[in-house]
């Protein structure tokens, strides 16, 4: 249960967002940007933890941070993209998603072509946070299937895997009301692929 202090930190956060966004803001841009600049990743991901708490407890606090995550996603650095695409996926995943997709539709949609990222290793952190969206986000079905089918032929085996796995460890309700029969066939094709591994997951 949360405490009496947690509660009012809440509220006080909650009846002056509007004038601590550029504040909030302002200390994540600059924890983000020198600590990537020092390779201090771990530093990095902290702030991403806090993000993501701040977004469960008061999303208002971060009107100006989530574009800001929205150019991680384009940045250069392969580990910033990679932690980018982690934390938005869960705050897609939360509660709360669904409105959070409307919200910032724009980086709804910079978080979806991170499936087709230069980096394999980003690709492959999409796919593995696809499963909490596909779960929470049920009205983006087709959206998601979409981003997600074209993986089961990603030129980089482990993002195939990877999308196999996620399916195979689907609960049967959202697999049976969230899953066309179409996908469902497309992830047992993978059966076919030269590579043993996905026998596994099919």
């Amino acid at each position: 249960m949360e405490n009496p202090e947690y509660r009012l930190a809440v509220q006080i956060c909650g009846a002056t967002a509007d004038k601590l966004q550029r504040h909030v803001c302002q200390y994540f841009t600059e924890v983000v940007v020198e600590q990537a600049r020092a390779e201090q990743f771990d530093e990095v991901e902290k702030a991403h933890n806090l993000i993501k708490r701040l977004n469960r407890s008061c999303p208002a606090l971060l009107h100006n941070v989530v574009p800001q995550l929205e150019e991680e996603l384009r940045v250069e650095e392969t580990q910033l993209r990679i932690m980018a695409t982690q934390v938005l996926g869960e705050m897609f995943a939360d509660k709360g998603g669904a409105d959070f997709v409307r919200k910032y539709p724009t980086t709804w949609n910079a978080w979806l072509m991170r499936k087709n990222d230069k980096a394999s290793a980003v690709r492959l952190a999409f796919v593995e946070a696809i499963r909490g969206v596909l779960s929470n986000l049920t009205d983006q079905q087709e959206t998601i299937e979409a981003a997600i089918q074209h993986k089961l032929f990603d030129p980089e085996e482990k993002v195939r895997a990877a999308v196999c796995k996620l399916y195979s460890q689907l609960d049967y309700e959202t697999a049976l009301h969230h899953v066309s029969p179409d996908m469902l066939r497309a992830v047992a094709g993978r059966g076919l692929d030269k590579k043993v591994r996905f026998l596994l997951y099919v």
